[in-house]
Order: structure tokens, then sequence, then C-alpha cells
């Protein structure tokens, strides 16, 4: 739990980066969606700023993961160790999702970024471009945008070498037409740039196959919460109002964590037409799931 200390030292750092960028609070609110007086809170440490509020400032204030490292205690991305502590991603032994996996990490530690050397070991291409992946999402996590784009275009470059007509595995086409994207998309979320992963992700889920219902349910809630930090309310109530009857009906952790944070982010316009009914029927479908569990 944030001391008091913490949130004073969290709100002067992000004043003074604001200050430096040259933006008012009231910018910066509209760049964020978060209200004036909220943020004023936060920087006087009467609030404590939430994750996806460290990862959304930062990113609008060119921070390159520093005020993100400064909410878990970390050193930032100029460090030798990025250790976040990802309540916000992992809880009860939920996985992290790649590219249409579920793939493991142990919660509080950051997920291990493997080197260029055991990546150009690999045997196969696909073995590197997986690796990659994981790579890039621990730097998004850590809210190291440059580092990112850097490996998911190494990604990239992989993947356009692979031969997916003869070459079955963990990143075929199956269920994601374009893996690197996908992870893309997903991760800006966590590097606060939701519009941008947003834009990515209309784009995906209409790839994913009709029969391949919990990839696209996974896909369109992550989509539908980008849409809706980036303000994008009618576009969010879209794609939720789609998914009730599967969010239920689909057993993953995954989902329903999104599906929570949705909730809390759709929160912040409960006055808005179609917000207040559509948090009714995914708090009731949010039950249901935990009640078949």
């Amino acid at each position: 739990m944030a001391t008091d200390r913490d949130r004073l030292f969290f709100g002067g750092q992000l004043r003074l980066r604001r200050l430096a960028e040259g933006l008012s609070l009231t910018e910066l609110a509209r760049r964020v969606h978060y209200s004036k007086g909220h943020l004023s809170k936060v920087e006087t440490g009467q609030k404590t700023a939430t994750p996806e509020l460290a990862r959304l400032v930062d990113a609008n204030l060119n921070a390159s993961g520093r005020l993100v490292a400064l909410l878990a205690g970390t050193p930032g991305p100029g460090g030798e160790t990025v250790a976040l502590a990802r309540r916000d991603v992992l809880t009860l032994g939920s996985t992290v999702l790649i590219a249409g996996l579920d793939l493991p990490v142990r919660p509080a530690v950051a997920p291990a970024l493997p080197t260029r050397r055991a990546q150009a070991l690999a045997r196969t291409p696909r073995v590197p471009a997986s690796a990659a992946l994981r790579e890039g999402q621990g730097h998004a996590l850590a809210g190291d945008y440059y580092r990112f784009r850097t490996v998911m275009d190494y990604a990239t470059s992989v993947m356009e070498h692979v031969d997916q007509a003869r070459e079955e595995g963990p990143l075929g086409s199956a269920v994601v037409v374009d893996p690197v994207r996908a992870a893309s998309g997903w991760s800006l979320y966590d590097l606060g740039r939701p519009a941008e992963g947003a834009a990515i992700l209309d784009g995906e889920i209409k790839r994913i196959p009709a029969r391949a219902a919990r990839a696209y349910s996974r896909y369109a809630v992550r989509c539908a919460l980008e849409h809706a930090t980036a303000g994008e309310l009618d576009r969010a109530c879209d794609l939720s109002e789609a998914l009730l009857g599967h969010i239920d009906a689909v057993a993953s952790a995954t989902i329903r964590y999104d599906v929570r944070k949705l909730t809390a982010t759709l929160g912040r316009w409960r006055g808005h037409r179609r917000v207040g009914p559509l948090l009714r029927e995914l708090n009731i479908s949010l039950q249901t799931a935990a009640a078949s569990d």
C-alpha cells in the first residue's frame, strides 16, 4: 500500500514532468480522460494513482516508463532490472495473454527477458519470434516504448521467414492471423497508448475465425477496455454489449480480469446514456461466471 511519502513523491514527479512538457492540468486531464480535480489530488498526494493512470500520464509526458516504475517502486528503464508489482496484470495465478496463448509467469516478477544470443540459437524462427513477443511484453509492462518497439520490429522480421504452410506451432494462424500485430495491440494498453492499441485490435479481431470464441472474447474485451480508456465510449459499449453472452460462458481468468478493469474504467462515466445499463449487465455476467467456478 502506498504511503503518504510515496504519494507525495509520485505526485511531485508527475507535476514536474507535466510542467517540463508545458502542459496545463486541464490539457493533461483531457488527454488521459481523467478529471482535472482527480489529477490535482494525485499531484498533491491526496490520491494514489492507479496503474492505469500511471501508464497514461507516463506516455503523455514522455517519461519512458519512469512514472510507471515509481508507482511500482522499481528502477526505471535505465536500470538493469525491472521487477514490477503486477497486481493489475496477474491475480490468483491468472496468466498473461500473448498472441492467443496463455503464457504463465510468476506474480510480482517481470517476465524473463531472453537474450539475443538465446534467440539466435533457436533452430526454428518460431522460437525466437515467441521469445521476442515475451520480451516485448516485458518492456511494455515496464513502460519502455522504445525497447518494446525495437523488439516487436525484430519479431516481425523473424515472422516474415516463417513458412506457416509447412511449420505448425503456437504462433500459427489457426487463431490469430498476425500474432505480432495482435500482441502489439494488446501491449499498447500497458504502455499508456490505448487509442493506438484499440486501432490495431479493431482490425485483428475481425480476422479471428468465428469458431475461436475464446480467443475472440479475449481480444474483444481487451479492445473494449482500450477504447474505454481512450474515452471512446460508444465503441467500447458496442464491443461490450456484443460480448455479454460470452463473458460468463468462457472460463478465462484473463477475460474476467480485463472485464473488471473495463467496469472500473467505464464507471467514471456512469452518467453516459449507454454506460449505466451496460455496467449492470457486465456485473451480472461477472457474478454468473464467479458462481459457476
